[in-house]
Order: C-alpha cells, then structure tokens, then sequence
C-alpha cells in the first residue's frame, strides 16, 4: 500500500464517507459504495456481491504487521474505517497480502458473471492503489489470468476470457509490488472483493436430495416432482426462478472422484493453467441418477423451461469443499443453481417488445448525463408490467441527488421518477423517453415549487 501508512496520518485523511461505507437509506438495500479514491460503486446484487470464503491466504517474503496478516478481514462488503481503530480493538477490517503475497477467495451465495461492462472490484484502503495479478476460476483448479496492469480499487473486466457469460466462484489475488526494505506495509491490502456483474447462486449439499434415492429392495421412490418430500430449499430454486426471471438457469454437478489419485486438497501453483473445466457428463452414475431427478423436479414442479437449463458436471470437486460442511463426502457431492442475468448486448440486440426482466437489465446500472453521474437500480416484481427504480445522481462532490421512486414501462419506453435535490431542498418528478438503442434516455425534470429542465442520460460502459 505505501510506506506512508502510519497511523497518525491515517487518522487524518478518513473522511466523512469513508472507502467502503453505504448509503444510510434502507431503501438502497446497501447496493452503492463509496470506494477509496471516494467514487461511487456499484453492485446489483447489494452485499450478497461479495466475497464469502476464505479458501488460501499465503503471506508475501515482506510480510504485513502481524494484526493484517490474515485472510477473514477480505470477506464481505467493505468495511475499513482506520487503522487506529482496527489496532485498539485487536480487530483488523483487511487483509494485508505483504510483498509477493496471495488470497484466494470464493463466492458461495452468488456467482460472478462475465457480462458487459467491468465485472469485478477490489477494495483498497485509503486512496492506494496496488499493482496485483488477478485470476478467475469456476472449480477452484482450472484459473484464467485477467491480464497485465491491474490494480486494486479499480474496475476489472473480464472481457470474455472464459467464454461469453462465463461464471466463476473464486478470485486470486497476487500482489505484484516491488519490495521496498523501508516498507512497513508492503503489497496490497485488501479490503473487499466484490461482483459488480453478479448471480444468485443456490447450493445443496447431496444429503438434502435423499428423497430422490432409488430403493434397492424393490420399493418405488418418491417422485422428484412430489412436493410433499421435496425440501424448502430445494423449492427455493423454483422460487427464486420465478422471482428474479434469469436469462438461463445453471446446474453445477459435483460428485468426488472414484479414484482417491485423482483427488486434490486444495487450489496450487501445478493447478494454474487453463485445464480441466465442466464436462456434459458424468462418469459417476450416483451423480447422473440424481441428476435425473432434479431435471425432472425443475421441468415439471419447477416449472423452468429445459431450453433455459444448463447442466454442468464437475466430477472430482474436491477443491471446493466447504468448511463449514465436516463430512468430506458431503462436501464433495453438491448441486449449485446459478441463475445468470441478462446479458444487455444481447437483449439490445433483441428486436420486440422488452419483457419485464429485460427492461430491468436495460435501466439498471451508471449513466453520463449533463447533470452527473447517475446510478439507477431496478427491482421487479413477478406480478407487475413496469420495473421499480431507485436511485442517485451526483452533480458534483458537494451536491448529490435522490431518485426516490419511479418506474420504468416496457411497453411505452417511458420512465417517471421522484426526485430530491439535497443540497437545495427540492423535490420534483422527471419522466424520461428511452432511446430504440436503449443507449440514450431523453427527458426532463421539473420541482415542486420551481425548477426544472431537460435532462439527457447516457449509457455508461
């Protein structure tokens, strides 16, 4: 991070909306951060975005001081406040990878997506920035290098090095600062690492499929598609299907290997290249049975069409066992439902009426405008036509606006929109025309009271 980083001067740069802090209002659902260098990022998928699992923290040859040199402090949103505060309690807020250092982390709740736009964020305390090398992996063995010249507390893209809307579960982070002897905190310090194109993931460890298992005795099983047996977070994937209406629907199989050679503990150096990956199949028959009776539950119950359903089969998971499961065989055999988003290029591309879901993915997100940066976050709901927006817009540093409510028609292209200048104390409502490129939104706003204008966003990349 640099050799500037003592703690009296720590103590007096931390501003009032310090790296990492989120909007106050609950209706924001904790999606906006504000990062280091005090810009604003942010997550669609809020604090489930984040980082969840600590799988390796490899300490560098110039080590961090001894309170940071840990993995834990990485997961979850960003939380750094100062230094003074995290040596007084014993409680560290990041982790301090040292000179040469590594972490590698996984998502367990959701996904990373490789979609439009950049995909992933690394937090870094204070306004540091650190030279890192930064890897992308699905099952934790087979690792794709996102290139050269990346830096925490920057956006980081993907840029299709794992197929289009490839997903992965963990992130490895290598810190690639030259050692400095002078240096009390070498390599780069890691605050949190969160997806900025991220999906819902569900997982079911093998045991909670039981009700699926064949009788050898000769007795009938119970039916995957009886729902009686089937338990609640087994139709929470149904559920979740029918609420968030994903592009597609994948179903990671992960069953240990018959052949204990084949086994590996963990993630390793021999484990970096780009080998192995997902089959079509499975050469285990326990996994291809139960396999079976899921894509019966998920066509039939589910009611998930089989075009929007991808099957993955990993068979030898070994490096993503859980911790917090104490059975190897348990955590070694599990499905993982990965619902991935839109893709807007894709839908842009799509000629028709936008579908409710759709429109979603076309609003949501960071637009240019003449009046600031504008961040707007959709929500929908399964029962209604339009898409609920929220949001904020900064004019400049010291004035930034609320999008209180609105809603966004995909029949009509029209959005209307609640507005809050802070800075001046007015309300007022915008209504906005969406462009056919879905790259413009023209429109104007008007207070209250008084005020008003035109207004044009633009679609940030």
């Amino acid at each position: 991070m640099g050799t500037f980083k003592t703690f009296a001067v720590a103590a007096t740069v931390v501003t009032a909306l310090a790296a990492g802090e989120a909007i106050a209002s609950e209706s924001f659902n904790q999606r906006i951060y504000d990062s280091a260098k005090h810009t604003r990022i942010y997550f669609r998928g809020g604090t489930a975005a984040f980082a969840d699992e600590v799988v390796e923290y490899k300490g560098g040859k110039k080590k961090t001081p001894h309170l940071w040199e840990t993995g834990d402090p990485a997961l979850g949103p960003p939380n750094f406040k100062d230094f003074e505060a995290d040596r007084l309690a014993r409680t560290p807020t990041f982790s301090g990878l040292g000179a040469a250092g590594s972490i590698t982390l996984r998502f367990v709740d959701n996904a990373i997506v490789d979609l439009p736009g950049a995909d992933l964020y690394i937090f870094e305390p204070l306004e540091n920035s650190s030279p890192v090398k930064v890897e992308v992996s699905r099952d934790g063995r087979s690792w794709i290098d996102l290139g050269p010249d990346l830096t925490t507390a920057s956006e980081i893209d993907i840029a299709g090095k794992g197929g289009k809307n490839a997903v992965f579960n963990f992130v490895r982070i290598t810190d690639q600062s030259n050692v400095d002897p002078a240096d009390q905190w070498p390599g780069a310090d890691i605050d949190a690492v969160g997806a900025l194109n991220s999906a819902t993931k569900i997982s079911l460890l093998d045991h909670d499929l039981c009700f699926m298992d064949t009788n050898t005795k000769g007795k009938k099983a119970e039916s995957a598609t009886d729902g009686a047996s089937v338990p609640d977070t087994f139709k929470a994937v149904a559920e979740t299907f029918a609420s968030e209406r994903p592009a597609k629907l994948i179903v990671e199989v992960y069953s240990d290997t018959h052949d204990p050679k084949e086994h590996h503990s963990g993630p390793s150096e021999t484990d970096s290249s780009e080998r192995g990956g997902p089959a079509s199949d499975t050469k285990n028959p326990h996994a291809k049975a139960r396999t079976a009776a899921v894509t019966e539950f998920l066509s039939g119950k589910g009611n998930i069409p089989a075009a929007r359903t991808q099957i993955d089969y990993f068979d030898d998971a070994r490096s993503m066992a859980r911790r917090d499961v104490p059975k190897e065989h348990e955590r070694d055999n599990r499905f993982e439902f990965i619902f991935v988003p839109y893709d807007r290029n894709t839908v842009i591309g799509d000629k028709g009426t936008l579908r409710v879901e759709q429109a979603a993915t076309i609003i949501d997100g960071k637009w240019d405008s003449d009046q600031g940066e504008v961040i707007l976050m959709t929500s929908q709901d399964p029962a209604s036509k339009t898409v609920s927006i929220q949001g904020e817009w900064h004019e400049n540093p010291a004035r930034k606006g609320i999008v209180q409510s609105g809603t966004f028609d995909p029949q009509t292209n029209m959005m209307n929109v609640s507005l809050y200048r802070t800075w001046s104390n007015v309300r007022g409502n915008g209504e906005f025309k969406l462009s056919y490129d879905s790259a413009r939104l023209k429109g104007s706003w008007k207070g209250e009271v008084n005020g008003g204008g035109d207004w044009l966003l633009i679609r940030k990349e």
